[in-house]
């Protein structure tokens, strides 16, 4: 990919790069060939932020005398402007967040956070499409077993035709967390098996109409953990002379286990 100016803020999706440089100057390239989409200059300068949204396009925003504008930067040609929020305060530089449509924006009366997604007024509820857990960074499939007192990862993908308000997290119909921001996340650690030798997780979401998604199960096994840790590796390692100071009393000892 060449350019002939330094780029000043770089944002790449799946498909398509977008790049600005110190003058203002706005550049799309696409991914699969390296080659620019489209280039504009029309942007206010300065630009602070801009950011690639779910549906592949881009989004961008500028600070005005009167507080925020957005534009739309689907089209690299033609920037669109889409929208005025007014802010009173000394403002800092926004931050728009990929994906779920949200510019925060630092006053001087504290954070500002500003939905920019269109009013949602349609009965289609969000669409969970994968739930992952994972114990220390290895995905754990439904109904497989997980040892107890383990602290359990949870992520999930999920997608609506406006925006997504909030995803709760439940553990045995307990509520563990409810996560308003992408990604959505939550932990948990897993009841030993005298109180429970089953987990169920579960997910499920809002969008901003309340319209509420089909909830998503994984079911683990819970099993006792027999396994007692073992040394791997010490330092300094066994029968190692150790030189000492006439001034020093003390010296650092470590050992790592299997858990």
């Amino acid at each position: 990919i060449q350019s002939s100016s330094i780029s000043r803020v770089l944002q790449v999706g799946t498909e398509v790069a977008y790049s600005m440089t110190y003058e203002g100057e706005l550049d799309a390239i696409s991914l699969t060939t390296g080659l620019s989409l489209g280039a504009s200059s029309a942007l206010p300068v300065p630009t602070f932020d801009f950011a690639v949204t779910e549906s592949g396009g881009g989004a961008a925003v500028s600070l005005s005398t009167t507080g925020l504008d957005l534009y739309d930067i689907g089209d690299a040609s033609f920037p669109r402007f889409v929208s005025s929020f007014p802010l009173t305060g000394s403002l800092r530089e926004p931050v728009l967040a990929a994906g779920n449509g949200f510019v925060y924006v630092g006053t001087a009366n504290g954070l500002a956070i500003l939905n920019t997604n269109p009013a949602d007024v349609f009965s289609i509820p969000p669409n969970i499409t994968r739930l992952v857990v994972l114990d220390r960074g290895v995905e754990i499939l439904n109904e497989s077993s997980v040892f107890e007192r383990r602290v359990l990862n949870i992520f999930v993908d999920v997608q609506d035709d406006v925006a997504v308000r909030n995803v709760l997290f439940r553990a045995n119909s307990a509520q563990i967390k409810v996560d308003s921001s992408f990604p959505y996340f939550a932990a948990v650690t897993v009841p030993s098996a005298s109180e429970s030798t089953v987990l169920n997780i579960t997910a499920t979401a809002w969008d901003t109409a309340g319209n509420m998604a089909d909830e998503v199960l994984v079911t683990l096994q819970v099993i006792q953990d027999t396994v007692s840790p073992e040394a791997i590796s010490s330092f300094p390692v066994s029968n190692t002379t150790i030189a000492f100071e006439a001034s020093e009393s003390a010296f650092e000892f470590s050992i790592v286990y299997s858990e």
